[in-house]
Protein backbone atom coordinates (compact mmCIF):
# COMPACT_ATOMS: atom_id res chain seq x y z
CA UNK A 1 0.00 0.00 0.00
CA UNK A 2 1.52 3.41 -0.84
CA UNK A 3 -0.21 5.79 1.88
CA UNK A 4 1.44 9.18 0.87
CA UNK A 5 2.26 12.40 2.48
CA UNK A 6 -0.76 14.14 1.13
CA UNK A 7 -3.48 11.64 1.53
CA UNK A 8 -2.34 11.49 5.02
CA UNK A 9 -2.28 15.49 5.29
CA UNK A 10 -6.15 15.23 3.85
CA UNK A 11 -7.36 12.03 6.65
CA UNK A 12 -5.63 14.44 9.55
CA UNK A 13 -7.53 17.41 8.57
CA UNK A 14 -10.68 15.76 8.09
CA UNK A 15 -10.47 14.36 11.73
CA UNK A 16 -9.11 17.70 12.99
CA UNK A 17 -12.69 19.28 11.63
CA UNK A 18 -14.95 16.37 12.48
CA UNK A 19 -13.76 15.33 15.69
CA UNK A 20 -12.06 18.39 17.37
CA UNK A 21 -13.65 21.11 16.36
CA UNK A 22 -11.18 23.12 14.23
CA UNK A 23 -13.10 25.07 12.12
CA UNK A 24 -10.37 27.49 9.79
CA UNK A 25 -8.65 26.19 6.62
CA UNK A 26 -5.46 24.10 7.21
CA UNK A 27 -2.31 23.89 5.81
CA UNK A 28 0.74 21.65 6.17
CA UNK A 29 2.60 24.42 7.28
CA UNK A 30 0.23 24.78 10.38
CA UNK A 31 1.85 24.34 14.26
CA UNK A 32 -0.57 22.12 16.01
CA UNK A 33 -0.59 24.12 19.00
CA UNK A 34 0.21 27.43 17.85
CA UNK A 35 -1.50 27.78 15.00
CA UNK A 36 -4.59 25.51 15.38
CA UNK A 37 -5.05 25.55 19.36
CA UNK A 38 -4.24 22.03 19.92
CA UNK A 39 -4.34 21.25 23.53
CA UNK A 40 -2.62 18.20 25.14
CA UNK A 41 -6.01 16.13 24.73
CA UNK A 42 -7.21 17.23 21.31
CA UNK A 43 -3.63 16.40 20.66
CA UNK A 44 -3.84 12.60 22.36
CA UNK A 45 -7.33 12.60 20.72
CA UNK A 46 -6.08 13.16 17.18
CA UNK A 47 -3.20 10.90 17.64
CA UNK A 48 -5.45 7.62 18.57
CA UNK A 49 -7.44 8.42 15.38
CA UNK A 50 -4.80 8.43 12.77
CA UNK A 51 -3.58 5.13 14.84
CA UNK A 52 -6.67 3.46 14.27
CA UNK A 53 -7.18 4.84 10.88
CA UNK A 54 -3.37 4.02 9.61
CA UNK A 55 -3.03 1.19 11.81
CA UNK A 56 0.06 2.50 13.11
CA UNK A 57 1.46 3.58 16.35
CA UNK A 58 2.26 7.16 17.29
CA UNK A 59 4.83 6.51 20.19
CA UNK A 60 5.06 9.44 22.82
CA UNK A 61 8.88 10.52 21.80
CA UNK A 62 8.02 10.94 18.48
CA UNK A 63 4.96 13.40 19.44
CA UNK A 64 7.95 15.69 21.08
CA UNK A 65 9.58 16.26 17.81
CA UNK A 66 5.95 16.64 15.80
CA UNK A 67 5.04 20.75 15.37
CA UNK A 68 3.48 21.15 11.95
CA UNK A 69 0.87 19.36 10.31
CA UNK A 70 3.27 18.24 8.11
CA UNK A 71 5.42 17.03 10.00
CA UNK A 72 2.40 14.95 11.44
CA UNK A 73 1.48 13.59 8.06
CA UNK A 74 5.25 12.98 7.18
CA UNK A 75 5.49 10.81 10.55
CA UNK A 76 2.30 8.59 10.17
CA UNK A 77 2.76 8.41 5.82
CA UNK A 78 6.82 6.92 7.02
CA UNK A 79 5.04 4.38 9.27
CA UNK A 80 2.30 3.44 7.66
CA UNK A 81 4.37 2.48 4.29
CA UNK A 82 7.20 0.67 7.15
CA UNK A 83 4.04 -1.76 8.13
CA UNK A 84 3.18 -2.56 4.88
Amino acid sequence: MNISEASVLEEICKIAARDLDVSREMQQSDRLVDDLGLDSLTMIKLAVALEDHFQVILSDETATRIETLGDLARCVAERARARS
